[in-house]
């Protein structure tokens, strides 16, 4: 659902279902998440506009790997979290640049909060559990720069790290196992037809 309030705000709000399904048994939780998010866009003058978004997830995990077995039966760690998502974005029309038409930057910062119940000795992975995940986006899309076809260039850093009822026991802290960081480069072409 969007709709504009005045000539300079734009809003929308967005409710989506996500599913996860893992093909080998005990690797991970599939995962059936739904989660709902409201996006508000401030444009100032011609070039600049402003975003923020905040989107609130709730899932149920649980690995169903044998026969009959469901979430709430299945033997295997419980996976299920909730996560607040927060998003800002700053768009910028240069007007001066070859072909640019919008220079985008947006900054992200996610946290998954698990929320099993078992007592860490049966569900280490996940009892106790949170997870961060941070990242920056650089996006670039063009005018038309050869004939109706135009182009998406971008580059995304991510990092994420992990804390658990391990870390406050001295048993194996899950930060070595769930960490990482990784860096996405991108160039999209789209043609009309």
């Amino acid at each position: 659902w969007s709709g504009r309030i005045g000539k300079t705000f734009n809003y929308r709000a967005e409710a989506g279902r996500v599913l996860r399904y893992y093909n080998k048994p005990f690797l991970e939780n599939d995962n059936k998440e739904w989660n709902g998010a409201f996006t508000g866009t401030v444009r100032v003058g011609a070039p600049w506009s402003f975003a923020g978004k905040y989107q609130y997830s709730k899932a149920k995990a649980r690995a169903c790997d044998t026969v009959l077995e469901t979430f709430d039966v299945s033997d295997d760690g419980d996976g299920s979290y909730e996560r607040d998502l927060y998003q800002a974005t700053v768009g910028y029309r240069p007007g001066f640049l070859w072909k640019v038409r919008l220079l985008e930057v947006m900054g992200q910062h996610q946290v998954y909060w698990y929320t099993s119940d078992r007592p860490y000795f049966e569900d280490n992975t996940h009892t106790g559990r949170q997870d961060k995940v941070s990242a920056v986006e650089v996006t670039a899309y063009t005018r038309p720069i050869y004939g109706p076809v135009t182009a998406e260039l971008g580059w995304r850093h991510t990092r994420r790290s992990s804390s658990s009822a391990a870390t406050t026991i001295g048993a194996d802290d899950i930060e070595e196992d769930k960490k990482y960081q990784n860096h996405r480069v991108w160039l999209g072409l789209a043609y009309p037809f």
